[in-house]
């Protein structure tokens, strides 16, 4: 059964299937052709007599089936074509069109394939238009994990007007209607006229080093009609860089180590992330980090409080157990496993993180001073039940209490102490005489 085709928007019926049987098209002017091709109809055939000498191209495009485009002269000898294997479009063009010959388009299929064709002639190339990009304005560095934001200015630099036609986008490959991450649409262009557009695409899964972006005017499905085809594309290159490092603090827990306890009962801690780990004015004050994820990397260390002494709560930097914990290995005496869970601590709105890092390890050394005095044996009480009366705390409440000492709300430390198990204490607040006076050493900020 014969296929529908048309020329420039009029119903043809269908194609002809040979040299002599090839449908007439113009040949002062250019051609916009849809139609399809294939199973009973194994060519669609065009002829057109050239008024004017020059280049001619063409181009077959909107493919379903691998399908193949042919120009042949007026003694129906071969001339030039394409014939790329897949969907994408087909192009090729000829530079030795002679005004009066007549010139044959083969259109050949491999199966049923619907397809677009356009034909610019000589005749018609001064009022077709001609899209590239003209620039592209792209930092030229980004760090992993941000999103590089870019415009860049869609031109018509030919002679006729453009429809509405979209711009697509990639990276490290060229861009085409099948392989793009972001596009955007592109007004219709008068002769001259530019549209600046703007978009952005994410790194995070960029390596770090240097990357190309590539931008392609009329890239999706080739909407408009052009003089010049293989112009569309732009590209610029930029750099990944790794990813600035930022200090983190989180609330951590597992299961305490006491026998008769065990999975069930939390022993409260905090882990200190700095974003320079070896920072030596932490290790000057004795926070030295230790690898917790098991990379080979120095990532943070531990501050708590415990039992220390004859009931007294104490404390302690690094603590064996929380590294333990931290790192998921097994336990060797009190159980399988520690349990560990973490809550990513916020920061007062008021401070940097660096900033409220610093207060919590000077409010840490209050404590560790005052640690030592005379009468902190009689005010700072540890129990597991800190609500008991003549009790001040535990590790859970000396967690809470120095996190609001640093500068957060109990609303607010609240709202990250819930975790698996007992949390005992995690919301009671330790006699406040312990952190007085609050430091100010620099450590990180």
């Amino acid at each position: 059964m014969p296929n529908n085709d048309f020329v420039n928007g009029t119903l043809i019926s269908d194609a002809g299937n040979t040299f002599a049987s090839a449908s007439t098209i113009p040949g002062n002017s250019n051609s916009s052709i849809a139609g399809s091709v294939g199973g009973t109809d194994p060519y669609d055939c065009y002829k057109f007599v050239a008024t004017d000498s020059g280049t001619a191209s063409f181009m077959l495009y909107g493919l379903s089936q691998d399908t193949n485009v042919y120009l042949f002269g007026s003694s129906q000898n071969f001339l030039n074509g394409s014939n790329d294997s897949g969907l994408s479009a087909e192009y090729f063009s000829y530079s030795s069109i002679t005004a009066g010959n007549t010139y044959y388009i083969i259109v050949e299929p491999t199966g049923v394939s619907d397809y677009k064709l356009s034909v610019i002639l000589p005749a018609g190339a001064s009022t077709t238009p001609d899209l590239v990009v003209s620039s592209i304005n792209a930092s030229a560095s980004v760090a992993q994990g941000s999103d590089l934001t870019f415009s860049y200015v869609a031109k018509n630099q030919g002679s006729g007007t453009t429809d509405t036609h979209y711009a697509v986008i990639n990276v490290d490959q060229q861009a085409s209607e099948s392989n793009f991450i972001a596009y955007n649409g592109v007004a219709a262009l008068s002769a001259g006229a530019t549209q600046t557009l703007t978009n952005s695409i994410s790194t995070a899964g960029l390596s770090v080093g240097q990357h190309t972006l590539y931008i392609k005017e009329d890239g999706y499905y080739n909407y408009v009609t052009e003089s010049d085809e293989t112009n569309n594309v732009r590209s610029v290159t930029f750099n990944v860089t790794s990813a600035a490092a930022t200090t983190q603090v989180l609330w951590g827990v597992r299961d305490v180590a006491i026998p008769g306890l065990g999975a069930g009962a939390n022993h409260h801690f905090l882990v200190i992330l700095p974003s320079n780990p070896s920072d030596p004015d932490l290790i000057s004050h004795g926070f030295i980090s230790s690898d917790l994820d098991g990379d080979g990397d120095l990532d943070g260390f531990t501050i708590g409080a415990d039992l220390d002494g004859w009931y007294t709560l104490g404390v302690y930097k690094r603590k064996e157990e929380d590294i333990a914990a931290i790192k998921g290995e097994n336990r060797s005496i009190f159980g399988d496993s520690w349990n560990y869970e973490s809550h990513p601590v916020p920061t007062p709105e008021t401070l940097t993180t660096d900033a409220f890092v610093d207060r919590i390890l000077n409010a840490y050394i209050s404590y560790e001073t005052y640690q030592a005095s005379a009468s902190f044996s009689t005010e700072i009480q540890f129990f597991l039940a800190p609500w008991i009366d003549g009790y001040t705390g535990n590790c859970a409440s000396w967690v809470n209490t120095t996190l609001q000492v640093a500068g957060l709300s109990s609303a607010q430390t609240d709202a990250i102490s819930d975790f698996t198990g007992a949390d005992w204490g995690a919301d009671h607040e330790i006699n406040l005489v312990a952190y007085a006076p609050l430091g100010d050493i620099s450590f990180i900020a």
